[in-house]
């Protein structure tokens, strides 16, 4: 038996929203065209954290986690939407700022391009399908090895990922068919947010994150309650692949309960 709360129908029916206009120039982030893409490895390990894919047909740049690496390959992914957004902003093609990123050996983040990993693909499928488990291409064992490397700096203060206390949450929504991506949640008594993918809707879901990470991130750094941050997503509920959905603003007695619920089917 599911605790998920069921999407209004006409949510589910009806959810080719138009983009919110203004913010800062965007890559898309999916093409049906061919991309090269390059392997993110973990800073300590040498474990896949994900993948980084552009293509220049339809100018179109994104991070994709590796559902295995979990809550860190999902994270990674917020130092390269913001370099993504970098890229953007100084006009340069995807494919350019590709090489960029494999041309810079210790960017921020918890990961770093393997050397020597850059791959075609016919299309972001093909790279989601690897991202959440099909034919993944192995890390060459040298790396694998040595990836003890230099500690980044601390990065840009964030709010705690767990909490025990109560929190509120919203259900966001995918904008193609409008099942359900994953959850934003609140509290300010640990000053604690984070979005939690729904296991269900796999890469997807994992990929809907670092949207929402980053939005965290901005509001942190803006020094706002953790609830504050909550009420703004929702007046402004554009994702990149999803949507905060209206009305489902819940209370939850702690972050556990929402983890809960989007493990269950």
């Amino acid at each position: 038996m599911t605790s998920e709360r069921p999407v209004n129908p006409r949510f589910a029916e009806d959810m080719w929203f138009r983009e919110k206009p203004g913010g800062p120039p965007r890559y898309r982030d999916w093409t049906d065209k061919p991309v090269q893409y390059f392997t993110v490895v973990d800073k300590e390990g040498g474990g896949v954290l994900g993948y980084v894919w552009a293509g220049d047909e339809d100018e179109a740049v994104a991070y994709e986690p590796r559902q295995a690496a979990g809550s860190r390959g999902v994270n990674e992914g917020i130092s390269w939407i913001s370099r993504f957004r970098e890229a953007k902003a100084r006009g340069i093609r995807p494919s350019q700022a590709l090489a960029e990123f494999l041309a810079d050996p210790e960017p921020g983040g918890r990961g770093r391009p393997l050397p020597g990993s850059l791959a075609d693909a016919p299309n972001t499928a093909a790279v989601e399908d690897l991202a959440t488990g099909g034919s993944e291409r192995p890390v060459n064992r040298r790396f694998d090895d040595d990836m003890f490397l230099r500690q980044v700096s601390p990065g840009p203060p964030r709010y705690q990922t767990r909490s025990d206390k109560p929190v509120r949450y919203f259900t966001v929504v995918d904008k193609e068919g409008g099942g359900v991506l994953g959850y934003v949640w609140a509290g300010d008594e640990d000053d604690a947010a984070a979005w939690v993918p729904r296991k269900a809707a796999g890469g997807r879901a994992l990929a809907e994150g670092g949207h929402w990470h980053v939005r965290l991130e901005e509001a942190k750094g803006r020094g706002i309650l953790p609830s504050q941050a909550l009420a703004e997503m929702l007046s402004n509920p554009e994702g990149n692949r999803g949507r905060a959905l209206p009305d489902s603003l819940t209370d939850a007695p702690n972050a556990g309960v929402v983890k809960a619920l989007a493990q269950d089917d």
